[in-house]
């Protein structure tokens, strides 16, 4: 059965046995349209029933599991070996990439289908959605209808998106070119390049030796089909990189009776260096030279101009950036920055780190004339959210507890509400319900907490409570601050006019009609907030997880502060990330503000479940009661 019918069945039997899924929902899980859904769950009703189980679908409701025979059922599943995999897409993808990287000749479209068990469709589309890595790479594809595929251009990109992006690939496609060989023979291979790398004291992962033997299956390929690599440039041969290479390639003459070339040893040289981004010859001192502080003093005052945030004052935050500048400017000029990292989780739980990141690591750029990768842009992040973390500003908030006249009850209950809620609490005072006529204090008052037991109105957050505080009650209070966090200047920002429902086919179309609507109603520069915006997404791509993607201009304060929210009909590719729903924003001159958008925009990344709320939602109000919400 087809991998995505196998993904359907596997969601429906997730969900409680009374439980339907909607077709939206089962197709935004899926990135299809409700089309394919109703297309694929009638293909798999034809053959259900002869593995002990149906699918039915219930107007309004959508559709169920049902299982008949829970044996039958139950062998049949267990052999399907079914898995849910977000990356299987991008992994295919990638997969197709490499195919065409290290083959010298065109690839007809049907043999990529045949090889992957896919459709020639899906073919093209997989390799339609290769465009911005062959790109990035600086690399070209041509296209013959009675041929196929073929990517060319200079073996040292090729080399390059070889060495970048092979890491997400399954090591199983490495048979291309060990097919041939032995598991003995690689082994000892690979025994080779570890012990080699090992005496010159550069570790690295068993991902990154299984790399390395890729390149080296790919370069003996080279040799044994004729087809050498040659050098333009003259390099230098006195690096341990160079050395280290030379060693290996005396093991391969014994493993496989070749020896590569110097070219080819250069290569494998580079292969090295970009496996391995934080070198041995680096001592380990962190000094505060002139070069580290300069740079300090840039990311941190980039961060200053751009939020008000003064960061100088944090010593520890001092002492950790020193030693991660004094690796990160090793690395710069070395031309090997961290191209790929497993930090997808800090960019979305601290956007507004990331973003300070970013803003400071301008001024960087602009000094060495380089841009900084997304990946070393995160790390930045994880030392400015800790400090933001260490060091937050907690708002406090006053409580007046409207009761009758029992003081007794009334420190109860601000004793609890302190031991609970200490950091969040400014004042707690006590109103007499025999007062209610004068209670002109209460314009002091962030949330009443009313014990009176009497229903009462007032245009301040209420809790109504039992004579004496609940856990529950604790609960609905942190509740109501989070709100009102959130709700502080959020809504001054948010308004009806900027929030549209759109149907795009990319991530340019997106931007350029959604600008253009801001345009219509503020009258903003919008080729101006176009190109900024574009420029902010070359430092970092805004795309986060949950379908979701945080655009804006990466010079604020040339703009006027507007927070739209654009809601696609489908998903479109948004860099290497599906996305649904767009924020695009500009708050400048608040940093409170932004901060607060941003952390609010994080809770949503991260809860699956709200994101699909807020895609589902009809119009601005139902959108906007469930936004404001806390989570």
């Amino acid at each position: 059965m087809e991998n995505i019918k196998l993904k359907i069945i596997e969601l429906l039997k997730d969900k409680n046995a009374n439980n339907y899924v909607s077709g939206e929902d089962i197709a935004y899980f899926l990135s299809v349209s409700k089309r394919t859904v109703f297309s694929h769950i009638n293909s798999i009703n034809d053959v259900s029933y002869d593995y002990g189980f149906h699918i039915v679908s219930k107007k309004g409701l959508g559709y169920k599991l049902c299982i008949d025979d829970e044996e039958l059922f139950s062998d049949w599943y267990s052999s399907s070996s079914i898995f849910i995999d977000d990356n299987e897409v991008d992994v295919r993808q990638k997969s197709i990439f490499y195919k065409l990287l290290v083959n010298d000749d065109y690839i007809n479209i049907y043999d990529i289908a045949d090889e992957f068990s896919i459709s020639a469709s899906l073919a093209r589309k997989d390799i339609k959605a290769l465009d911005p890595l062959i790109e990035k790479y600086g690399l070209c594809l041509k296209h013959s209808y009675s041929h196929g595929y073929l990517i060319v251009g200079e073996e040292n990109n090729i080399r390059k998106a070889i060495s970048k992006e092979i890491s997400i690939v399954n090591p199983d496609y490495l048979n291309l070119y060990s097919g041939r060989h032995n598991t003995e023979t690689l082994n000892q291979l690979a025994f080779s390049i570890e012990k080699n790398l090992n005496d010159f004291d550069i570790a690295i992962s068993d991902k990154q030796v299984d790399s390395l033997v890729f390149h080296i299956l790919i370069a003996l390929n080279r040799i044994e089909t004729n087809n050498p690599i040659s050098c333009e440039a003259n390099y230098d041969k006195d690096t341990v990189e160079y050395r280290v290479s030379e060693l290996i390639n005396k093991d391969i003459s014994k493993i496989f009776d070749i020896t590569l070339s110097d070219d080819e040893i250069y290569y494998f040289s580079k292969h090295i260096k970009s496996s391995n981004p934080i070198y041995h010859e680096y001592d380990g001192n962190i000094e505060e030279n002139d070069e580290v502080i300069i740079f300090y003093n840039i990311f941190l005052r980039g961060i200053y101009d751009y939020s008000n945030i003064n960061f100088f004052d944090d010593d520890n935050l001092r002492v950790s950036l020193f030693k991660h500048i004094s690796l990160f400017i090793y690395r710069l000029k070395n031309n090997v920055q961290i191209e790929k990292s497993s930090l997808t989780m800090i960019k979305d739980e601290f956007p507004y780190a990331l973003e300070l990141a970013v803003h400071g690591l301008k001024g960087i750029s602009r000094k060495y004339k380089e841009y900084i990768t997304e990946s070393e842009s995160l790390y930045f992040a994880i030392h400015l959210a800790l400090s933001l973390e260490t060091n937050k500003r907690i708002k406090k908030y006053n409580i007046a507890v409207l009761m009758d006249d029992s003081e007794t009850l009334f420190r109860l209950i601000s004793h609890r509400i302190n031991t609970a809620l200490k950091e969040k609490i400014n004042t707690i005072q006590l109103l007499r319900y025999k007062d209610i006529a004068k209670l002109k204090r209460l314009d002091n008052a962030d949330l009443i907490i009313n014990s009176t037991g009497n229903k009462l109105w007032f245009d301040i957050p209420t809790i109504s409570i039992k004579d004496y505080l609940s856990d529950n009650d604790i609960v609905s209070i942190k509740q109501t601050f989070e709100a009102l966090d959130s709700r502080d200047e959020l809504e001054d920002f948010i308004c009806k006019e900027m929030y549209f429902v759109m149907e795009c086919d990319t991530k340019e179309e997106v931007l350029r009609n959604a600008i253009h609507a801001i345009h219509n109603i503020n009258g903003i520069d919008e080729e101006k907030l176009y190109q900024s915006v574009i420029n902010r997404e070359k430092y970092c791509s805004t795309a986060f997880s949950n379908k979701i993607a945080i655009p804006h201009p990466l010079d604020p304060n040339e703009f006027p502060n507007f927070i739209s929210i654009c809601r696609l009909r489908k998903p479109v590719l948004w860099d290497d990330k599906h996305v649904q729903l767009i924020f695009l924003f500009s708050l400048n001159g608040s940093e409170a503000a932004t901060k607060s958008f941003l952390d609010k925009l994080s809770k949503i990344i991260l809860d699956d479940k709200k994101s699909i709320l807020l895609n589902k939602a009809t119009c601005y109000e139902e959108f906007m009661n469930e936004f404001l919400q806390p989570k």
